[in-house]
């Protein structure tokens, strides 16, 4: 079973070609246009944002990820399958 690929990567330099050539899924003209009641009428409307505090930002904190660690790890080929669908 093949899976569809959904991810897209870029490097900086050709995302500054995208952007160049308009390409950019950022409108940000757009959103600096919107004023201040607008915003808040979009932020209000979206369903991802329904249980967030208005104060949220207050108390967050910015956090470092943890880097990944490699691990090679040798499996029967019913547990990869398994795994795989």
């Amino acid at each position: 079973m093949a899976r569809e690929r959904t991810i897209t990567s870029y490097s900086s330099r050709d995302l500054e070609k995208r952007r160049a050539r308009g390409e950019s899924r950022t409108d940000l003209a757009r959103v600096r246009a919107k004023t201040e009641a607008e915003r808040r009428r979009d932020i209000a409307a979206d369903p991802e944002f329904r249980d967030v505090p208005a104060d949220w930002y207050e108390a967050a904190e910015a956090v470092m990820p943890v880097p990944k660690q490699l691990l090679s790890l040798r499996l029967d080929t019913d547990v990869v399958d398994w795994f795989r669908q």
